[in-house]
């Protein structure tokens, strides 16, 4: 056969690649096709993603809000290169690139966590930042020590809250309500408000918010082995297996409660300085971890005793802003 005549289907999945490689010459008039331009202050300024020569992913807080999301689990899972384990609702840790310290405390984070351009970055695991009223989130692929720290090894992940605005009023109301087939119902609501202090000078912006979280894996009963599965009968004391956790049954025992509130009060001192004051609190309290083992049951776990976690944490900031003319000051002192 003639090698010029030959004829070769076109599968659905090579003309799929080659059109995202040539993208349709002819559009409709009327149509514009645009990308939405990112802000994001990853190197300490003002500037779009596109002009930073960086692996920088960000999420506006639109697409945060219209997804649900209000962890971290929630939203990182759309992020390259970021992965999330969430051992419980107070608490999760950031593993950019596969790069893990291990479970325990001892070990330094590779990879930093900050809310604003505070970090609160700690060893074992990271708070979980609950998501209300937030501008963006920033996720910086490492090494990013120079900027962010020893800490930043492998990545940095951002949480940039909005802030107060200048002669503006604003009150937003928050509220949902959810079900599900396989455990408690759950609810979330929130409060935000603008306030305008001084005109042209101060602004105040409050936030507050509290949820429920509805468990889903049921405590079922059981009792302890009758026999070592590794040393034989006898290896157990007399009537081991008689042992039960009726004390500790309890179904959707992984419930969480979460409240919260946080402030900010920005200053305009001139043209081109400022100051920014904030506040932010946040407590958890979860009835287990949400593990459960396959061996037991789908969404059930055999456990001899009460499980809980409380997670609490405040962080105090100050943050002062300037323009020198040759350079940007940013001044960030806190307490976490």
């Amino acid at each position: 056969m003639n090698q010029a005549s030959r004829a070769f289907p076109v599968m659905p999945l090579s003309a799929a690649v080659a059109s995202a490689i040539s993208p349709p010459t002819a559009v409709a008039q009327d149509q514009e096709l645009a990308l939405e331009e990112v802000i994001v202050t990853a190197r300490k300024r003002t500037e779009s993603v596109q002009d930073i020569p960086a692996s920088i992913q960000a999420m506006s807080g639109a697409d945060i809000r219209e997804m649900g999301a209000r962890g971290m689990a929630d939203y990182t899972r759309f992020l390259n290169e970021v992965n999330v384990l969430n051992y419980g609702t107070g608490s999760s840790k950031v593993i950019f690139r596969g790069a893990d310290n291990g479970s325990g405390f001892l070990a330094q984070a590779t990879s930093s966590v900050y809310v604003d351009e505070i970090s609160v970055t700690t060893l074992g695991d990271q708070p979980s930042v609950r998501m209300v009223d937030v501008e963006r989130v920033e996720a910086l692929a490492g090494p990013q020590g120079t900027i962010y720290g020893s800490d930043a090894q492998t990545g940095t992940l951002r949480i940039i809250t909005n802030k107060p605005v200048i002669n503006e009023f604003e009150a937003v109301l928050d509220a949902s309500i959810r079900d599900s087939d396989e455990g408690e119902e759950s609810w979330d609501g929130s409060i935000v408000l603008n306030l305008p202090v001084l005109e042209d000078r101060l602004a105040l912006r409050l936030v507050a918010f509290g949820a429920s979280d509805g468990g889903y894996v049921d405590n079922v009963p059981g009792h302890t082995p009758d026999t070592s599965v590794v040393n034989g009968p006898g290896f157990w004391p007399a009537g081991f297996g008689t042992l039960d956790n009726s004390d500790a049954v309890e179904k959707d025992w992984n419930e969480s409660d979460i409240s919260g509130w946080r402030a900010a009060l920005r200053w305009d001192i001139t043209e081109n300085w400022s100051a920014s004051l904030g506040a932010l609190h946040q407590k958890t309290e979860s009835g287990a971890d949400s593990f459960y083992d396959p061996y037991v049951g789908d969404l059930e776990v055999v456990q001899f005793f009460d499980s809980y976690r409380d997670d609490e944490y405040d962080l105090y900031s100050l943050t002062i802003e300037g323009d020198l003319g040759f350079a940007q000051l940013v001044s960030a002192t806190a307490y976490y």
